[in-house]
């Protein structure tokens, strides 16, 4: 819970010292008068700290503004820090990848519907490119690419693949920023370069999807479904029965369940595409959904009373 209020910063700026708002947030007084905001937060085992403006240019509402934007990037283990400088240097000197990865997840999660998309880029870009995390973004060329990707290429093919188009936009954008020259090739680029010296992704392991069914043979499937006890066989059967993703099917919650109208309807944040999406629901769909309740002690009484107002 915040500590200051903004009539004590007036007796406090006299004081020299900081002075904690909470969760990292500092009102450092420097004597005569002057004082300045700070955010000290933890990254890489190292403690930093970081202006957010002087005092009274900045208010105390406005700190906190800043404070809790910032505190968020490194709850994600970004470093608020790293990424101003990339910035910063974005048109005087050259940043380093590990400064430009940081800057272009921070420039772009927004546009990125899910939270765990932002985590898993700065997973990648952070635990597998340490080898050139300190290396000027011009200097990065296909022999560090290579370095990186090789190791795990064959082990975990589908994150190596990720992470070496992740790298080709960080080079991308800093091509793009002027840090690296224009007329060259993007060195983690796949098509005509990386795929001559790394085997497809696509074809490491058993990678292939599963056949289809016939069409023919599910109404005798979704028929032993309904003999076979347990939640995966009704999950399995609800899919079927909806036509829906598995991730929509399974983290579906009574709320979205309207019985009076037969009708499930998803809201956009756990949609793929973003869209809200409402799905009629047939009596067999229903009679899993009310045999569930019925066997949960969680939403039973609202599920039950729900279909019997049907």
């Amino acid at each position: 819970m915040p500590k200051l209020k903004h009539p004590r910063l007036k007796k406090l700026v006299k004081k020299p010292g900081r002075h904690a708002d909470g969760d990292g947030l500092y009102f450092r007084t420097i004597g005569a008068g002057r004082a300045y905001w700070a955010y000290r937060y933890h990254s890489a085992g190292k403690t930093r700290e970081m202006s957010l403006g002087s005092w009274p240019n900045v208010s105390l509402k406005e700190a906190r503004a800043k404070h809790a934007k910032l505190r968020a990037a490194v709850l994600e283990h970004l470093d608020p820090l790293a990424s101003k400088r990339a910035v910063k240097e974005a048109g005087n000197g050259t940043p380093t990848f590990g400064e430009m990865a940081a800057a272009y997840i921070q420039k772009h999660a927004i546009s990125w519907r899910s939270p765990k998309h932002k985590q898993q880029w700065t997973m990648t870009l952070t635990k597998y490119c340490s080898a050139i995390s300190n290396v000027p973004v011009d200097k990065v060329d296909d022999k560090a690419v290579l370095r990186v990707l090789e190791p795990i290429w064959d082990i975990i093919p589908e994150t190596a693949s990720r992470l070496r188009a992740r790298i080709e936009a960080v080079l991308g954008a800093a091509q793009a920023g002027g840090h690296i020259d224009p007329k060259a090739p993007n060195p983690a680029r796949w098509k005509g370069w990386l795929d001559h010296m790394l085997a497809d992704p696509k074809k490491i392991g058993e990678r292939s999807n599963h056949p289809a069914m016939h069409h023919l043979n599910v109404p005798a499937f979704t028929a032993g479904l309904a003999e076979t006890p347990g939640t995966p066989a009704s999950a399995l059967a609800f899919i079927i029965l909806t036509a829906a993703r598995s991730g929509e099917a399974l983290g579906a919650t009574w709320d979205e369940i309207d019985f009076n109208n037969s009708t499930w309807n998803i809201p956009a944040r756990r949609m793929k595409m973003g869209k809200a999406h409402s799905v009629p629901l047939s009596d067999a769909a229903i009679g899993i959904l009310t045999g569930t309740a019925r066997s949960s002690s969680l939403g039973s009484r609202r599920a039950g009373r729900s279909a019997r107002r049907r």
